[in-house]
């Protein structure tokens, strides 16, 4: 079923990608592993980076065009296919929804104009992670991983929750400077 999905979700993504002249950016992906004491950056072909339960792993993915990778990775960690079909859809509308185990959160951001142009984020909260998808390659998240590396500060001690916020408000807080600057009022 999954598979089937994710075809058709791929050929909806090419479909309009081609219609409005945008690719997929290229796929990168950072996972880092944090705990109170520390933040480590990890390889995502490390079997124990899966199997740990004593820290909250981030994964960072930027650019959908490894749709394989980016499927194989949210199916590890026992995200909803439905969900992953979602995310490599980058038509969504701002939502939030709990799939399973899993919180999933789907944002726009502002990211030019005008006219008005924005990128999909998505962030799924699950047991022990947290993942971050964005449609390009366009990185918000540099104050939330200094906050991470500077320890003694509330996103490391919390399960996860005040991380996702820090990344949703984070994103939040850009969006609307973007947006005044260029003379759009969001909500």
């Amino acid at each position: 079923m999954t598979a089937n999905i994710l075809k058709f979700k791929c050929q909806s993504l090419a479909n309009s990608a081609h219609s409005y002249n945008l690719m997929p950016s290229d796929t990168r992906i950072a996972l880092l592993r944090y705990t109170t004491e520390h933040v480590v950056e990890v390889d995502e072909s490390d079997p124990s980076v899966w199997d740990s339960k004593d820290a909250l792993l981030w994964i960072d993915i930027s650019g959908l065009r490894d749709h394989d990778r980016i499927s194989a990775i949210c199916d590890r960690l026992g995200v909803h296919p439905l969900v992953i079909a979602d995310l490599l859809d980058t038509d969504q509308r701002p939502k939030t929804e709990v799939s399973g185990k899993c919180l999933h959160i789907v944002l726009k951001m502002p990211v030019g104009g005008p006219p008005f142009e924005a990128d999909q984020l998505t962030l799924i909260l699950g047991d022990g992670f947290v993942i971050s998808i964005r449609e390009h390659q366009r990185d918000c998240f540099d104050p939330v991983r200094k906050r991470l590396n500077d320890g003694g500060t509330r996103i490391r001690g919390s399960s996860g929750q005040f991380g996702t916020k820090s990344l949703q408000f984070k994103r939040l807080d850009e969006s609307r400077c973007r947006s005044l600057r260029h003379g759009v009022e969001l909500g």
